[in-house]
């Protein structure tokens, strides 16, 4: 079982509501930033997986709604805008010592 099987957008009449189609961000008004804070509000804010939703869209660079936060971006570019107060911060964080994940230690 994902991670998305338990996301609560996973029941939302119109998923591509999340997802942009300009990378420019959220702009502003109703069709922008406070577009996205209501559906963060309405959705993300009793997701029980706001913390994998984050962490993959941050390791994958996904662009939209994913954890809270608004990522956006193109050409290279890569923002993000945090418009949900407990979103995980979409910072990179830095690495724990030792090997890479998926790789076992020697003992």
């Amino acid at each position: 079982m994902s991670w998305r099987d338990e996301a609560a957008c996973r029941d939302a009449p119109d998923p591509d509501e999340f997802f942009p189609k300009t990378s420019k961000g959220p702009g502003s008004g109703e069709s922008g930033v406070s577009r996205v804070r209501r559906l963060a509000r309405k959705w993300c804010a009793r997701c029980p997986v706001l913390d994998e939703c984050a962490a993959e869209a941050d390791e994958d660079k996904l662009i939209g709604l994913w954890g809270g936060v608004y990522r956006y971006g193109g050409a290279g570019r890569y923002q993000w805008t945090k418009v949900l107060a407990v979103a995980p911060d979409p910072r990179p964080r830095p690495r724990k010592p030792g090997p890479p994940p998926g790789i076992r230690a020697a003992s």
